[in-house]
């Protein structure tokens, strides 16, 4: 018998009693946290919810903060037997980073910049080498002196204008997702006085070197509602608006084609795009409507140039729900004569497109997994590019370009690191250009990876993509973490985490449910899993837990539920309708307080996502949302071990969701398993932006993990 199991059965006999016996002691030792109950009576469609917790929300009553911090002692004290194990497995994920990490070169005309880490720095340097890479380095950034002191250091754009004389910085450093610009005269060293704050965290630049285009952020709603022109050296207050959304379904956003000569702005909801360009050469051009949210669908546009003539191209889901390619000459748009250049698939989604001299490259999904083709345009012909592994992501990387026929793209996997490689369009030969390095005895050897189905109810196949140690023997007695997300339309990918090795060495298997809600089998796929469909993520995540159970992966005593955000709903809510499939949950920065976050207009991001969860007004989407709102549906029943993490600035999920879950929880369950609440106080959605920083926090699920499970080393 592999060794590492054998361990593994010995430590769970013997250390499963004594741990988890003493946990049960330090509990009746240490009081857990009980929020006061005061009523809060909340109405809607003629019926009243009493909300015992709704108080928690006021982040100004000195009440609320003792309370969150009594749950963050509570946590500490909790945890305190497996602090040992989490410096152990902090000490094993830093080990593995190869501290003096790069990233590769990406040119920009005849510069090329890139990042570097010095040893043992938490934020890299940006750097650049005019002419060719052997060339002197010049040092514009070094984020490690820009971050002292600071918990969160976020540098969310570094933009070069079109001379590379300046460059324009967004940064954020409370973690709320505000940011604020920043530029810099890279000739002098001295940054300008320029400073813009409330930003969105995007700069456009135009083709004079001294005109900006950026958006804004609502400070109250955390909406990107206007986009504005700014010209260096005037005052921000000047700063002309030259798109006010005033819809709070819509959003707004801005790109500079790749070609450099055009400038994009979009307006979109969750189903609706409108589009408007200016020339890049022309900052004071008022913007030309591309295409109206009338039109219905959702639009991405590109420029290119074909047989001298200025093109768009076009990626939309407007009747052709898994998307289809078309394009039209600039001087023609207005006419309408659009003409399609990729046709729609039913069973392949295309999620984004790059145009070079001759080529299309479009990144699909095809059943489940990435895919990219090369179209090439002249020949009339097209190819896939070979992947082998049963899992993996890919995606096109920036290529900032499209005056060449090499594309840049990334691979990684459960197994593989982070991977570069360039392909020459043309003769299809690729070039490994870097691969991140893991230090250590480390070897994707070591690993296997796999990919089954699940049936869900409705008999929908349900994939699993699933990493463990090679040797495994699937009698039922191995630990797994099942992952779970399915919203928006985002697809869960698998991709190498240094930190997961320290579980999967000690025997454990990583799995993901592709729940319905991403995109992973298409948009169908997402739209089976939103509004009134919702109930499905929740069914599939179920069915992918039995399905391991019934193949012998694990059994319910060692099965770990995890989730963030829209995860941490999913998960929570299959809490609520099977908690003894789990023996465990962690639900980082959860969305369980479904139905009064969406009722509360005034709370950000919320009515930008009328069109993913359902608008509470109409009372359909009420009772639904109702019926599966993880805190309206906490039971009076035994619940598993349960870790909460949480962020005081997190401006996605607020605070209080997560504090009262927990509240209502502790009042509510049967049980004396362990239910911890954490509360970073100087964080937001992400957590610590540190290089080795942010790997305290998963740390802390590992050896909460490892602890609620009874192994111990």
């Amino acid at each position: 018998m592999n060794n590492v199991y054998f361990s593994f059965k010995i430590v769970l006999l013997n250390s499963f009693i004594i741990l988890f016996a003493g946990a049960l002691i330090a509990q009746k030792e240490v009081s857990a946290p009980r929020a006061p109950k005061k009523p809060t009576i909340l109405t809607a469609f003629g019926k009243q919810r009493i909300d015992n917790y709704y108080w928690l929300k006021d982040r100004q009553n000195p009440e609320v903060i003792q309370y969150l911090e009594q749950e963050n002692r509570y946590a500490e004290q909790m945890l305190a037997p497996a602090a040992p194990l989490k410096q152990k497995i902090l000490e094993e994920v830093r080990s593995r980073i190869n501290p003096q990490e790069s990233s590769p070169y990406y040119q920009i005309g005849n510069y090329f910049y890139y990042q570097r880490y010095e040893l043992g720095q938490e934020y890299p340097k940006y750097c650049r080498k005019k002419g060719n890479i052997q060339a002197e380095e010049e040092v514009l950034f070094d984020v490690a002196m820009m971050a002292q002191n600071k918990e969160v250091y976020e540098l969310e754009t570094f933009t070069p204008s079109d001379d590379h004389n300046y460059v324009a910085l967004a940064i954020d450093t409370l973690g709320n997702n505000i940011f604020t610009l920043y530029f810099k005269d890279l000739r002098t060293g001295k940054m300008l006085d320029d400073v813009i704050p409330y930003c969105a965290g995007v700069v456009v630049w135009a083709s004079d070197n001294k005109t900006v285009f950026y958006n804004t952020i609502n400070p109250q709603t955390l909406r990107a509602d206007q986009i504005k022109k700014h010209i260096l050296g005037t005052p921000v207050s000047k700063d002309e608006i030259l798109i006010n959304e005033k819809d709070t379904q819509f959003s707004v956003s801005l790109m500079r084609s790749r070609s450099r000569e055009y400038i994009f702005f979009s307006i979109d909801s969750v189903t609706s795009t409108e589009q408007y360009f200016i020339k890049a050469n022309q900052p004071d051009q008022k913007p030309e409507m591309i295409v109206s949210r009338k039109q219905k669908g959702s639009y991405f546009t590109e420029h290119i140039t074909e047989k001298g003539e200025d093109v768009f191209v076009m990626l939309t889901d407007y009747q052709a729900p898994n998307g289809r390619i078309i394009k039209c000459p600039v001087k023609e748009y207005k006419k309408g004569t659009w003409q399609e250049v990729v046709p729609h698939s039913d069973s392949t989604l295309i999620e984004s497109f790059q145009a070079y001299k001759g080529f299309l490259v479009l990144k699909e999904q095809k059943n489940g997994l990435d895919a990219i083709r090369i179209i090439n345009l002249l020949k009339n012909t097209q190819y896939y590019l070979p992947f082998i592994e049963p899992t993996f992501s890919v995606e096109l990387d920036e290529n900032m370009r499209t005056d060449t026929q090499t594309l840049r793209y990334i691979y990684t996997s459960f197994t593989t690191p982070t991977t570069y490689f360039d392909l020459d369009l043309v003769n299809q030969k690729q070039t490994l250009v870097k691969q991140e390095k893991i230090l250590g005895n480390f070897s994707p050897a070591f690993y296997d990876t796999e990919r089954i189905f699940a049936p869900a109810p409705d008999s929908t196949l349900v994939p699993i993509s699933l990493v463990y140690r090679k040797g495994l023997v699937k009698n039922g007695e191995n630990p797994l973490i099942l992952y779970g997300y399915g919203a928006y339309g985002i697809s869960e990918k698998p991709a190498f985490l240094p930190d997961l090795l320290s579980l999967l060495d000690r025997g454990f298997v990583y799995a993901i449910a592709h729940v319905r809600g991403g995109k992973e089998m298409g948009k169908a796929w997402y739209e089976q899993g939103k509004l009134l469909n919702k109930k499905n993520s929740f069914s599939d995540y179920i069915a992918c837990a039995e399905y391991l159970i019934q193949k012998q992966y694990t059994k319910p005593q060692y099965l770990v539920a995890m989730g963030a955000s829209a995860g941490g709903l999913l998960v929570a809510t299959v809490l609520n309708q099977r908690p003894e499939l789990f023996k465990a949950a962690v639900l980082e920065v959860p969305f369980v307080d479904v139905v009064t976050t969406m009722s509360d207009e005034t709370l950000p991001l919320t009515t930008g996502e009328f069109e993913e969860w359902g608008n509470p007004k109409e009372k359909i989407y009420y009772d639904y949302m109702l019926s599966y709102s993880p805190y309206d549906q906490i039971k009076a029943q035994n619940y598993p071990h349960i870790l909460v993490t949480t962020a005081l600035n997190d401006s996605q999920v607020q605070y209080f969701e997560p504090a009262k879950w927990v509240a209502k929880m502790r009042e509510m369950k049967t049980d004396n398993n362990l239910l911890l609440l954490k509360i970073d106080k100087n964080t937001g959605h992400v957590g610590k932006t540190g290089r080795f920083q942010q790997y305290e926090d998963i740390a802390t699920n590992y050896s909460f993990i490892l602890y609620a499970l009874g192994i111990n080393e």
